[in-house]
């Protein structure tokens, strides 16, 4: 179960960043995301999310595969391909 919510957490830190990238480049963006204050405050929770998702993910590879494991083992194998898949359109 732990490898399901690290992956969980790792594709929410993914998504928050495309997101926050994608919103601080904007040519319409607004004033309060182009300053520095978003841009630190998205970095410290990325800073914050992706090593514990990372920390989740080494523990569950360290339990016996459940079929929750399993799930999150698969999730892992397509993140790539649907983060891929995201960022072209």
């Amino acid at each position: 179960m732990h490898i399901l919510e690290g992956v969980a957490a790792l594709l929410a830190a993914i998504g928050l960043y495309v997101w926050a990238s994608g919103l601080h480049h904007r040519q319409t963006a607004p004033r309060w995301a182009r300053g520095q204050l978003f841009a630190s405050g998205i970095g410290l929770l990325l800073v914050c999310i992706a090593p514990a998702a990372a920390g989740l993910i080494t523990f569950g590879l360290g339990e016996p595969m459940t079929s929750a494991s399993w799930v999150g083992v698969v999730g892992l194998a397509l993140a790539p391909v649907a983060l891929w898949a995201g960022t072209r359109g």
